[in-house]
């Protein structure tokens, strides 16, 4: 016998995965324990198996068979067959914790979960640039030579306004003047100058997107390309 797993919720590279209850009436994957990753009606190690959806988290009384069918290559897949499947309702949960240096880290979705909601998928925006954030009490350009401190690096859609990448990194002191964003350039041997900057203050130039300003998906620190930005925030 096989057993196997549901795979729902969603997942970040701060808080991992989010395992809640998939929404009701929703058709779910399934992957075996031994083959992570595989879905069950495409694994050909599966055939003839059955297993019921008892053990699973959500107890749901589904009993599921692989039955071999042929393949033009002539090696026997599996095909998933489900009866009787339901879902629980989905149930209050406590709110993820918060990176308070990058809120945006997290997606809470309606069960109170990190991610999209459980059956869903994040359609992704087409261009985006790359942006390492410099954490640290100095700001980088008053530090000296060969410093080392903490960073986050991401993606970002390069649609993302300044306010949005603001806030999305917990510039959000209720007093506009002390939230600021800032890039900061590599100048040679170890040390950092500062190039353009916001503040929470300006509330034209917050409308503008990063893409607009220069940090674009030529941003990308490949050859024949523009580096990598790096950028330094403050929050009061």
């Amino acid at each position: 016998m096989v057993m196997a797993t549901f795979s729902t919720g969603g997942s970040n590279p701060i808080h991992g995965r989010d395992p809640g209850p998939a929404p009701p009436n929703t058709r779910q994957f399934l992957q075996s324990s031994f083959q992570p990753g595989f879905q069950a009606g495409s694994n050909p190690f599966l055939n003839g198996h059955a297993f019921s959806g008892t053990n699973g988290p959500y107890n749901s009384g589904c009993v599921v068979y692989f039955v071999p069918y042929p393949t033009p290559s002539g090696m026997p897949m599996a095909q998933l067959q489900a009866r009787n499947f339901t879902t629980p309702p989905r149930v209050p949960r406590a709110l993820p914790a918060i990176e308070p240096a990058m809120p945006a880290a997290n997606m809470t979705n309606s069960n109170g979960g990190v991610g999209c909601e459980p059956g869903y998928n994040y359609f992704f925006p087409p261009e985006h640039t790359k942006i390492i954030v410099m954490q640290c009490n100095t700001p980088p350009w008053r530090l000296p030579a060969n410093a080392t401190f903490p960073t986050i690096a991401c993606h970002i859609s390069t649609k993302t306004t300044i306010a949005e990448l603001m806030a999305g990194f917990g510039a959000i002191n209720p007093e506009k003047h002390k939230n600021s964003v800032t890039e900061v350039i590599q100048k040679g041997n170890g040390g950092w100058v500062k190039g353009l900057s916001f503040s929470g203050a300006e509330k034209k130039e917050l409308k503008q997107t990063v893409g607009e300003v220069g940090w674009d998906k030529t941003r990308s620190g490949l050859p024949g390309q523009k580096p990598v930005i790096y950028l330094y925030f403050t929050r009061g």
